[in-house]
């Protein structure tokens, strides 16, 4: 299994039980969305926080921004958020998919017709592959979020933790396992 691919199982297997506390894996750090707030495990070893008012601290010390830094860190905690959504629309579009392919077969046996079983589990997939992209639109938004911080806060470099590979590997992935174009 490819890297990407393996990150998007990750994020939905993560957060199928979506409690408060979920757990997001991106590659070479991670994402963590605990008490209301994103922590960020950054390259140093550190912790940083984001709240959705857009407060950040670096292993536990307010980390003073500006009203536009404050903006950003709102931004990349919405998209932070928006992944958390969008895995959990994907992984429920996944497990309808399993219903739906055993409902088909038990009728397709039932009946001695096994001819619709096909149809019927590629619409369902088709849209776990709608919600698969829209997490990676997510993932794509948490990059841009990112890079702005990166280059307006130093303080927030180490937390730069999604590369450019986990937005493009995200949306081949997703075709890829489609098996489309």
């Amino acid at each position: 299994m490819n890297r990407g691919l393996g990150v998007l199982l990750v994020l939905i297997a993560a957060l199928a039980a979506c409690d408060h506390d979920s757990h997001i894996s991106i590659h070479t750090g991670g994402l963590t969305l605990k008490d209301g707030r994103v922590v960020i495990h950054g390259s140093d070893g550190t912790e940083a926080t984001v709240s959705k008012e857009g407060e950040f601290s670096i292993a536990g010390k307010p980390i003073g921004v500006t009203e536009g830094e404050r903006a950003d860190l709102t931004r990349y905690y919405r998209a932070a958020n928006d992944v958390v959504g969008h895995a959990a629309a994907t992984g429920v579009a996944g497990a309808k998919v399993g219903v739906t392919a055993a409902d088909a077969v038990v009728t397709g046996l039932a009946k001695g017709d096994m001819s619709e079983v096909k149809g019927k589990v590629q619409a369902q997939a088709e849209e776990v592959k709608r919600q698969a992209l829209k997490l990676c639109d997510d993932i794509k938004e948490v990059r841009a979020a990112q890079e702005v911080l990166r280059a307006a806060l130093p303080a927030f470099q180490p937390y730069a933790v999604v590369g450019e590979h986990d937005v493009t590997d995200c949306g081949k992935d997703v075709h890829d396992a489609g098996g489309s174009k």
